[in-house]
């Protein structure tokens, strides 16, 4: 069911950032849907890098066409993702992650100031709280919320500069 208020949101948060050359999006998600299509689509106007992580089943790309997507499997327990001394800019996650330090781990590969973007719904607010308090704990401030409709949000964090590793 294609849900055009993410899409719209998504397409509006996308065209908000700060723009500038060679953007590099870290992105994990388990299907192809309107919102890998949107960010996609952006990434591939504006010359964009996005390091997909698939979790679950395995979902085909036309390589030839989408350049500029590098697919890696999702590893619970990775040590790191930041491949190549690569920092990004921004992180997306459109799945649930049942791993608790996997902010700490992603720290290193968010450059100063990026950003991390969780694709939640509204019934699941005691997450949110939960994850607030786990991000805090690794470094990220700034929480927000960008609402998509009445069942979803963007839960929004913030890397801190300088602020522990």
């Amino acid at each position: 069911m294609k849900n055009n208020n993410i899409q719209n949101t998504l397409d509006a948060l996308l065209n908000s950032l700060q723009p500038y050359p060679n953007m590099r999006f870290l992105l994990f998600t388990s299907k192809w849907e309107e919102a890998e299509e949107t960010l996609s689509n952006f990434c591939a106007l504006n010359g964009h890098e996005i390091q997909l992580y698939m979790m679950g089943d395995r979902f085909d790309i036309d390589k030839d066409t989408n350049h500029y997507i590098k697919i890696k499997p999702y590893k619970k327990g990775q040590p790191r993702y930041n491949l190549h001394g690569r920092l990004y800019d921004y992180v997306f996650i459109f799945d649930k992650i049942e791993e608790d330090d996997i902010f700490k781990r992603l720290y290193s590969s968010i450059a100063n100031g990026g950003r991390v973007y969780i694709l939640m719904q509204k019934d699941e607010y005691r997450l949110k709280y939960s994850l607030q308090e786990i991000m805090s704990e690794a470094n990220y401030l700034s929480f927000s919320d960008i609402e998509i409709d009445k069942n979803s949000i963007f839960f929004s964090a913030k890397k801190m500069h300088g602020w522990g590793g």
